[in-house]
């Protein structure tokens, strides 16, 4: 009884490939929004020196 039959051991493994995706999806996920965190805050760092430049004119 406590032998899986091949069938459940299938079914064991489609369900760890599915959660390791999830995984995977939610690391690139995050990976996304710290590129775009860090992007739009070198942009907003652009601007004020920017500004500073014209305000210093």
């Amino acid at each position: 009884m406590d032998q899986l039959t091949s069938e459940q051991w299938k079914e064991v493994l489609v369900v760890i490939n599915v959660q390791f995706s999830h995984i995977q999806v939610l690391i690139t996920l995050k990976l996304l929004m710290a590129k775009l965190h860090v992007g739009l805050s070198q942009k907003s760092e652009k601007r004020i020196i920017l500004n500073r430049r014209t305000e210093g004119e």
